[in-house]
């Protein structure tokens, strides 16, 4: 089993560099972009010196690449065990490479499509900077072909339809995802298996309330990820049967409500918009509290790579959202990074 001490140490070390809860309300409450961008410099946030006229793209490559650096330092350390840091690569490259198909879907420029990304070992700033300019679904499998992506071969079919089916480009990445992450877990201790098998059962239960109601010429269980611990197959086949997403969510608040995903269901879960955040929101707390419990395990770096997604979440909202100029109050409220 991985010793996670070293590793541990050093995540915190590199923790205590996040912008806190206050920090990011500051943020939001910038009153144009040249002043966010001046906050982010002057707090040694942004991974490239910014010009003020800089617009929300560069702000964005800028904030992504220094999140790649902290990744980048925290895979070094790891060197001989790198299958420990496997369990939120692959979660990360999964999140991105789905943005990328959402915003091609969408006809999003080239740069939206990387809003929240960071970039890992597997797919690079530079490569990810390709991958969101290609025109079609296929492209972006060719190149991820030619990175030696995992995924690659299981999409590859899928692109290659006249007209790609969304959902199921992004089950094939979760498929693959958890399938590399189960594998990666049992290097780790209790507590990274948990959270493995609570970010399946997060992922069963989101797909469980797209289904609900919808229209689909398929069974739901052939969507079903398996090596979760709290959602059964027939839970999750009883969800994805509800005609409405209101009476899927009636059905999990009932069902959940003795267990560990109890939580999750009081934070959000009717709010589709909300959902993911509410779930990445909820691992965190977790592993704050396992982490206090177990300083020299898994759970403190798990706080780290989990704090580092939350943060690259906010950071993109603020972003966009100051340079749009939305009212702060709404970027505040829809923050994931927690107190303390």
């Amino acid at each position: 089993m991985t010793d996670f001490t070293v590793l541990a140490a050093r995540a915190r070390g590199l923790r205590s560099h996040f912008a806190g809860r206050a920090e990011l309300q500051s943020l939001a409450a910038s009153a144009d972009l040249p002043t966010l961008t001046r906050a982010l410099q002057t707090s040694g946030r942004l991974g490239e010196p910014l010009e003020r006229s800089a617009g929300v793209d560069s702000l964005e490559r800028a904030v992504r690449r220094h999140a790649a650096r902290d990744l980048q330092t925290l895979a070094r350390w790891a060197l001989g065990q790198p299958e420990v840091l496997t369990v939120c690569f692959a979660e990360l490259d999964r999140l991105t490479l789905r943005a990328l198909f959402r915003g091609l879907a969408q006809g999003a420029p080239a740069a939206q499509r990387l809003a929240a990304a960071v970039p890992t070992p597997l797919l690079p700033e530079r490569a990810l900077t390709e991958l969101a300019r290609q025109a079609t679904a296929a492209e972006v499998v060719a190149h991820l072909a030619v990175l030696g992506h995992p995924d690659a071969a299981r999409l590859f079919p899928l692109a290659q339809l006249a007209h790609p089916d969304l959902f199921a480009l992004e089950l094939a990445l979760l498929r693959g995802a958890s399938e590399r992450v189960v594998a990666a877990a049992r290097r780790g201790d209790a507590n990274l298996r948990q959270l493995v098998a609570w970010q399946v059962d997060l992922a069963n239960l989101q797909t469980a309330l797209v289904l609900a109601g919808a229209a689909r010429d398929f069974h739901a269980r052939d969507c079903f990820v398996d090596r979760g611990r709290e959602v059964s197959l027939a839970l999750y086949e009883q969800v994805a049967a509800q005609p409405t997403r209101a009476e899927a969510v009636a059905v999990l608040r009932r069902a959940l409500a003795p267990g560990p995903l109890a939580g999750w269901v009081r934070s959000g879960l009717a709010n589709a918009p909300r959902l993911e955040a509410s779930a990445l929101q909820w691992l965190l707390a977790g592993q704050r509290r396992a982490a206090r419990l177990d300083p020299l395990g898994s759970a403190p770096l798990m706080v780290f790579l989990l704090g580092l997604q939350a943060q690259r979440v906010d950071l993109a909202r603020i972003g966009r959202g100051v340079g749009f100029g939305l009212p702060s109050s709404r970027l505040v409220a829809d923050l994931v990074t927690p107190w303390n």
